[in-house]
């Protein structure tokens, strides 16, 4: 076993025992990560592996937590199939928003998909959707119950929803881990790498783009499901343009081409800017913004990126 493997095995250790030694609150926290981790791997995916810039998952995941309301409270599916839906969904919007602009550059890309997550709040609270989306008043959820073979071991609520976000990670992972090694995953990277090169190879470099684009869609759907299932209710102001910026900014401090770095980035946006409320309450966000600067600063390859480098320093 090399060294990355005993670090994901022991991260996931960690992982399974961390529920079992914090409150309620803090389990909801850091399900809540977990669930932005999911988002951040598909999206660096999109970002760091393929090199197609996005500023509007935020979008993705709003849609996604809509498609698995409406699934789950107008139709007999359970939470598992809602969830997926809410995955397949997204990935088929995105597929019909990528390919009419596949060929923009990466700027005008990243300003279209801004512009999505700027309107879909808007569109989920058109009168004429009120009826499928709950207009301003958003749709409210039953809770997902605890399996009875599950809750009679003393899991909580709070905890099972924990596992289950962990378990969807887990996959989550698992899945771009096997992708970025076979030939799929090569044609991606060679297309963030030099894209003429990878044509003159016989690699269709707007397919590519597109499918990468899917896939980080579908992750993003999946993390709104898992978001609705876990606050029980979804609203147009449930994920804003700004989460866009947020995911964003948590792919470069997580470090760019890295699965350890969204879900180290994952943790970034969501706890620092909680410490920063803690240093000052009157400007948490202007906290947040110094603490972005100083670690893009020293760490300009993000935090995995410095974590290797240290690494390598200390092992010559």
């Amino acid at each position: 076993m090399n060294t990355d493997n005993k670090l994901r095995l022991v991260a996931l250790v960690l992982a399974l025992a961390l529920p079992w030694l914090l409150t309620d609150v803090w389990t909801l926290r850091f399900t809540m990560a977990l669930t932005f981790a999911l988002t951040l791997l598909g999206l660096n995916l999109l970002i760091g592996y393929c090199g197609v810039a996005s500023l509007g998952h935020a979008g993705f995941m709003l849609l996604g937590a809509y498609a698995t309301a409406i699934l789950v409270t107008r139709t007999p599916l359970g939470w598992t199939v809602a969830i997926i839906g809410g995955g397949v969904v997204s990935g088929v919007v995105s597929f019909l928003f990528a390919y009419p602009i596949k060929r923009l550059d990466r700027t005008l890309l990243a300003l279209t998909t801004m512009s999505f997550a700027a309107a879909l709040p808007q569109l989920v609270r058109h009168p004429k959707l009120a009826i499928w989306t709950g207009g301003s008043d958003g749709i409210v959820l039953d809770p997902l119950q605890v399996p009875d073979a599950i809750a009679k071991w003393g899991v909580r609520s709070d905890t099972w929803y924990y596992y289950v976000v962990l378990l969807c990670l887990v996959l989550g992972y698992a899945v771009l881990v096997h992708l970025l090694k076979n030939r799929t995953g090569r044609a991606i990277q060679a297309v963030r790498e030099h894209p003429i090169s990878a044509a003159s190879m016989g690699i269709n470099v707007n397919a590519t783009k597109i499918f990468a684009f899917a896939i980080s869609a579908i992750y993003a759907g999946v993390a709104g499901g898992l978001f609705a299932m876990q606050i029980q209710f979804v609203s147009a102001d449930s994920f804003s343009l700004f989460d866009s910026m947020i995911l964003a900014v948590g792919i470069v401090v997580g470090g760019l081409a890295s699965l350890a770095g969204a879900v180290i980035g994952a943790f970034f946006i969501r706890f620092v800017p909680t410490a920063a409320g803690a240093v000052s309450t009157a400007a948490p966000w202007a906290v947040f913004g110094i603490a972005i600067a100083l670690t893009v600063y020293f760490l300009p390859r993000g935090i995995v990126g410095g974590m290797r480098a240290w690494a390598a320093r200390f092992t010559r």
